[in-house]
């Protein structure tokens, strides 16, 4: 059973191992939902709670609705993030990353590193592991080619 909840946990933990590194930004869209998810979770409670102030600071009592609205679209937008970066962390991997992530793996063994096992079968967030132990295993000579 995939419940919301177990969605937002992977998230979580897809956002904390997937690697912040330049080069695949322009691969994958993990890059730029993680910054903006990041960003959702520091700075849109301010600004859900600014915006429903003055919301009711300058219009107290008929615009309780809008102001609600407001604030409650501005903590969603960390949530949709989240949600995002769960289900991509539990979507299969396609065939040609599947090899890539066979590649990474046999290079990081060629190389005397303990590669990640795909645990989950083949899924986002097996990459996210192998990559993240890759990059910051492997000499930038390597990652060059990307």
């Amino acid at each position: 059973m995939n419940s919301v909840w177990h969605t937002f946990i992977m998230g979580q933990k897809y956002l904390k191992i997937w690697p912040m590194i330049k080069p695949l930004a322009s691969l994958f869209p993990e890059y730029r939902v993680i910054r903006a998810t990041n960003f959702g979770l520091k700075f849109a409670p301010i600004v859900a709670v600014v915006s429903v102030s003055s919301q009711l600071l300058f219009n107290p009592f008929s615009s309780v609705e809008l102001a609600v609205t407001i604030g409650l679209f501005f903590i969603s937008l960390p949530l949709q993030g989240l949600y995002w970066l769960g289900q991509r962390a539990q979507a299969p991997l396609p065939l040609s990353l599947m090899d890539w992530c066979s590649e990474l793996r046999q290079t990081l063994k060629a190389a005397g590193y303990a590669a990640p096992r795909m645990e989950n079968g083949g899924k986002y967030l097996d990459l996210a592991q192998i990559l993240n132990t890759a990059f910051g295993k492997l000499d930038e000579d390597y990652w060059r080619e990307l």
